[in-house]
């Protein structure tokens, strides 16, 4: 597309990979935010948002309440205060999730093999066109100086002979 990416459209897999994972995606928000402000959850976390370590979701959690809150320790603040935990009922969903993102990485990566191949099976082609082009851009570019700088074009005699005047 415009951006760069691989559109849904690029093949019947990929868009399908993508609607899982969108809907993946959404089914996991909803359920960490439900932890979030679940009473045996929020009085132990140090903010009250979810945050992605290592590609999962999990919660921000004081050190100190770390046996309170039942799950995966996936890393830790700089300072040590805070411990980011998968909750234990995530965890299942997380890893459909990023099942889900390799699907589409995979997916991705085979639409773009694909594409490669059909580029170089054409590079002869493709080669020969971008020479003519860069012809023609020159020829336009000698064109435009020659506007710009109201150059006029020389005169030359029969024999292949033109003379600078006043030199």
């Amino acid at each position: 597309d415009l951006n760069g990416e691989v559109r849904d459209a690029a093949s019947p897999e990929l868009a399908r990979a993508r609607r899982e994972l969108s809907g993946l995606g959404s089914d996991l928000k909803r359920r960490i935010e439900r932890a979030l402000t679940h009473a045996d959850v929020a009085p132990h976390l140090s903010d009250s948002f979810y945050t992605i370590r290592g590609g999962r979701f999990v919660l921000p959690v004081k050190a100190d309440a770390r046996g309170q809150v039942r799950g995966i320790v996936h890393d830790a603040s700089g300072s040590g205060q805070t411990l980011y935990v998968e909750p234990e009922e995530t965890v299942e969903l997380n890893n459909r999730h990023r099942q889900a993102e390799l699907t589409v990485e995979r997916e991705t990566l085979r639409v773009l093999r694909d594409l490669s191949a059909l580029v170089a099976a054409n590079a002869p082609s493709l080669r020969a066109n971008l020479e003519r082009l860069a012809d023609l851009d020159l020829a336009l570019a000698r064109g435009q100086l020659s506007y710009d700088l109201e150059g006029v074009e020389p005169k030359v005699d029969k024999e292949g002979i033109f003379e600078l005047g006043g030199l």
